[in-house]
């Protein structure tokens, strides 16, 4: 083979390999585009699913004047209307019996009616309806979130983006964020005595043949380092008997942290009492690892 020849084939294997790595590269940089494309995609999507829905005032006016609130109330002869306000907006109320106007705001996605002792009722039939608009904008269907409100206006239920303040008797506040997702109600859980609980849970029962805590309160002031727990308590066979409630705090792999006892000796009745436990915690102890407490009663 001559020296030209030889030449040539050298040169044409290089471009070649040449050829090869070009086209691995443009392979290469068109995966990654690709792929990063579709996590941006991704990323939007998911934003977008997780974004909630603004509502304007105008969609809320609208919405509560063709709600079934105002169909039913008209029924029953008072005629409700929802309008805009230099500050924010008012429901009016108007029957032969009663006249008056419910004032409200829009600040921050949060609708807030101020109302008073003598219009609570027709005030938490406004809040729910109001709720009710919220809860829909979040994909629960018409009237799902009703027995959540019923529970936080009539039972001292806390639910997050829910808020009711009272200034004074005469000076009464409802809010509802309308951009929070709701929690709703699902019913109370039963656990059993020396059962380990979720210091976050507040909705449950414990119980034996004997008695039952329910209304469960957890709180923890960082200042004072106190644990505050509170509950009622009934004994079941109404016999009036003495007996020791025992609280039990674990850790987050159900190591005992602490235990803290308390009595119903001073109560007038035995069978159905409040109980509250202020536990001061040990400074060896950091409540952010406390997450379980049991309870237990032992009669005396």
């Amino acid at each position: 083979m001559e020296k030209s020849d030889k030449k040539s084939i050298i040169i044409a294997s290089i471009f070649l390999v040449i050829l090869i790595a070009c086209l691995g590269f443009v392979i290469y940089i068109k995966m990654t585009y690709d792929l990063n494309d579709n996590n941006v995609n991704n990323n939007n999507n998911n934003s977008v699913i997780d974004k909630p829905t603004i509502l304007s005032l105008d969609n809320i006016i609208s919405s509560f004047n063709s709600s079934k609130i105002v169909s039913d109330y008209f029924a029953l002869g008072t005629t409700l209307a929802m309008e805009k306000s230099d500050n924010g907006f008012n429901i009016t109320y108007d029957s032969e019996e009663d006249t008056g106007v419910i004032e409200g705001t829009y600040i921050a996605y949060t609708l807030s009616i101020k109302f008073n002792k003598d219009n609570v009722k027709i005030a938490q039939d406004i809040f729910k309806e109001l709720v009710n608009i919220s809860c829909k904008n979040q994909k629960y269907t018409d009237g799902e979130c009703n027995e959540t409100v019923d529970k936080f206006l009539t039972e001292d239920y806390s639910v997050d983006g829910l808020t009711y303040e009272e200034i004074s008797g005469e000076e009464m506040y409802l809010k509802v964020n309308t951009v929070k997702k709701f929690e709703l109600y699902s019913g109370e859980s039963s656990y059993d005595t020396e059962e380990l609980i979720d210091i976050s849970s507040s909705n449950y029962v414990i119980k034996n043949n004997e008695y039952e805590l329910s209304n469960p309160l957890l709180n923890y002031d960082s200042t004072t380092n106190v644990l505050t727990y509170s509950a009622n308590v009934i004994n079941l066979l109404n016999n009036g008997n003495s007996v020791k409630i025992e609280l039990k705090l674990y850790d987050g792999n159900n190591n005992l942290i602490m235990t803290n006892e308390i009595n119903n000796s001073a109560v007038s009745d035995k069978n159905n009492f409040d109980i509250t436990f202020n536990v001061t915690l040990d400074n060896s102890i950091n409540y952010e690892n406390v997450k379980y407490l049991s309870i237990n009663f032992i009669n005396e």
